[in-house]
């Protein structure tokens, strides 16, 4: 099929409005690279830090593996079973989604940490939280949503059908997840841990609150870029975790070529979800139900240690919420959420635009856009560092940085819209091809009358989504801490890494209500209501 000029015509220049910022933002870094002081701190990174590149690879590792399995597993109690609270088992998952990724951490600093509820009840430290063993059980706290959704995807395009027909037959369970399900789910699987990989080995949040001793590449890059002002350095270190990411990325398209790519044989019968009937199978649901708890604490976590002081003892406070309404944390979260709602509009147009123009194609997996999502954070926020410090702008630069910030938040949510539209469109292109050729209609005329009416609930919960990621980012706004514009997630682990706890609880809290509020906001504009 041919596509529409006009089609390859607005396609065509959403990517050059795309490419043009991302040059850009990157020009400063990989020109510092390329220069001979650039080649000669990077062979100095990969030699004289190899073990902070080997703490950092170490520390992935562990969190793609124990990340991938238990995103895959709940991922399939979810797919597979029926039970009461299935879906709030679902939204337990999810949201971590709410929260800046730091929360996890404060999490384990509120309840473990050397002023911890637990310190504060038995007078003694009875875990250590700091270094790798806390730092790998936040990120992968923090990873588990994004291996789940990734997975689950990966599910809904098996061939339903044949399951049930499987079943039907008397074929154990064992056997039709070792011959039906794994050959079809594995290449998925791989994509997943990759991605949770190359997402911790540019996590800068959780290493800046739990790593202590742990130094990772993304703290070493803060502290070459706003500790020491080394831009040299600082563009070194970003060159090697993002050759991390595109390393990562390659091996999941030479997975996706040998695996042939071909779009999965859909059945129009849906699985007939069963309760857990077996031993192993209640365990599963029961450990589900564990992973889903601790996904979810942090939230009743951070909101009672917004009123709850631990640091003499346990009382009841309401500084932090003094703090933001005459401080300068409530212009944090003012210009968060004006940074958010602009990043999030230029997602949603450009994502809105790819994916339409694409007709019924089907789109990379959501890993691989995740991952896209994820790769370029630093290295564009640290190309936008160096431009603000080459504008020579003095404090008045506040409607510089909501550019600059504006426009990396926005380029790195791009992928993750593409991710949620394609997957709902990929959902739809096999029954859609089917229903074009039985009325002999090009694929192409279903796209009004078919496609876009079934993508407007994806659109209301891509907005709600896009709108959360920009607010509760860190990567893109750590950087530009040392501006004179602060910003709610950088505000955040600034005050972790200060021990006001307390703070980051408040600030935490109010995140994640702006963030409902806002979502709420979307789906009653978008007519939740009448449909309810």
């Amino acid at each position: 099929m041919t596509a529409d000029p006009l089609a390859r015509a607005l396609r065509a220049m959403t990517w050059l409005c795309l490419a043009v910022p991302i040059a850009i933002l990157l020009r400063p870094t990989l020109a510092t690279v390329v220069s001979t002081a650039g080649r000669t701190a990077l062979a100095g990174v990969l030699i004289h830090r190899f073990p902070v590149v080997g703490a950092t690879l170490g520390l992935a590792t562990a969190v793609g593996v124990v990340g991938t399995a238990a995103g895959a597993m709940m991922a399939a109690v979810h797919h597979a079973y029926r039970f009461t609270g299935r879906g709030f088992l679902h939204w337990m998952t999810l949201a971590p989604v709410l929260l800046p990724p730091v929360t996890a951490s404060t999490t384990l600093l509120q309840i473990w940490g050397n002023n911890g509820v637990v310190a504060q009840l038995t007078g003694g430290d009875w875990v250590s939280v700091y270094g790798f063993t806390g730092l790998a059980l936040a990120d992968i706290l923090a990873m588990v949503p994004l291996a789940y959704l990734a997975v689950l995807s990966g599910l809904r395009t098996l061939d339903e059908g044949l399951i049930d027909q499987a079943r039907d037959l008397g074929l154990p369970t064992r056997k039709i997840l070792r011959v039906i399900v794994l050959p079809h789910l594995w290449p998925e699987l791989a994509a997943v841990f990759l991605l949770l990989v190359a997402n911790t080995a540019v996590d800068v949040a959780n290493p800046l609150a739990l790593g202590g001793s742990y130094q990772v590449l993304a703290t070493r890059l803060r502290e070459a870029a706003i500790g020491e002002g080394d831009a040299v350095g600082a563009a070194a270190t970003s060159s090697v975790m993002l050759a991390i990411c595109v390393l990562a990325w390659l091996v999941m398209t030479a997975i996706s070529s040998r695996t042939g790519g071909a779009a999965p044989q859909q059945s129009s019968i849906r699985t007939r979800r069963r309760p857990p009937s077996s031993i192993w199978q209640r365990v599963m649901v029961g450990v589900a139900w564990f992973v889903a708890g601790a996904n979810a604490l942090s939230l009743p976590v951070v909101m009672l240690g917004s009123v709850i002081d631990t640091t003499s003892g346990l009382s009841w406070t309401a500084s932090g919420y003094r703090e933001l309404l005459a401080g300068q944390n409530g212009l944090a979260l003012a210009d968060s959420v004006i940074v958010a709602a602009g990043a999030t509009v230029m997602a949603m147009v450009a994502g809105s635009a790819i994916v339409s123009t694409a007709g019924l194609r089907r789109g990379g997996s959501v890993s691989t856009n995740l991952l896209a999502s994820s790769a370029l954070t630093l290295p564009l926020a640290l190309g936008a560092l160096e431009i603000w410090r080459r504008t020579g702008t003095s404090g008045n630069s506040t409607s510089t940085i909501l550019v600059l910030v504006m426009t990396v938040q926005g380029l790195v949510l791009v992928p993750v819209v593409v991710a949620f539209l394609r997957a709902r469109t990929d959902a739809m292109t096999l029954p859609i091809r089917q229903s074009a050729a039985g009325m002999g209609m090009a694929p192409a005329r279903m796209l009004r009358p078919l496609i876009i009416p079934q993508l407007r609930p994806a659109l209301t919960a891509a907005t709600a989504l896009a709108f959360a990621m920009g607010l509760t980012s860190v990567p893109s706004v750590i950087l530009l801490t040392g501006a004179d514009t602060p910003f709610i997630a950088a505000q955040i682990v600034t005050e972790v890494e200060a021990g006001r706890l307390t703070e980051a609880c408040t600030l935490s809290t109010v995140t994640a209500i702006t963030v409902a509020l806002v979502a709420w906001g979307i789906w009653l504009s978008a007519g939740g209501r009448r449909r309810a």
